[in-house]
C-alpha cells in the first residue's frame, strides 16, 4: 500500500540500507507503519501514517554508536496532531 511504498522510497535510496523490520500497526489511533533501515553508518527508525489521504512520516536517524531506542520513543510519542480547524457553517 501507500505506507509501505512510501518506506521504500527511503530504502531505496542508499543502495546499502536494508530493512530490519517493516511492521503494520497503529499510531494516534490511525493506520501506520513503523520502519526500523540501517547501513553500514546509520540507522533510521520512523513511522509513517495515513490522515485521511495525507501520509505523515516521523524519522529519527543516528549514526549506529549513537542511535538510542529511548529517544526514539520520546521523540515520536511526542507529536501530536492538531485537530483541523472547524468549517465556517460546521457544527
Amino acid at each position: 500500500g501507500l505506507l509501505n511504498n512510501v518506506v521504500n522510497e527511503i530504502v531505496s535510496s542508499n543502495l546499502n540500507n536494508h530493512v530490519v523490520e517493516k511492521k503494520e500497526s497503529t499510531f494516534k489511533e490511525r493506520p501506520s507503519l513503523f520502519f526500523h533501515i540501517t547501513n553500514q553508518s546509520i540507522v533510521v527508525k520512523g513511522v509513517a501514517f495515513l490522515v485521511g489521504k495525507t501520509v505523515y512520516l516521523l524519522t529519527y536517524t543516528a549514526t549506529k554508536e549513537n542511535f538510542q531506542e529511548k529517544e526514539f520513543d520520546q521523540f515520536i510519542h511526542s507529536f501530536d496532531l492538531a485537530k483541523p480547524p472547524k468549517e465556517e457553517g460546521a457544527e
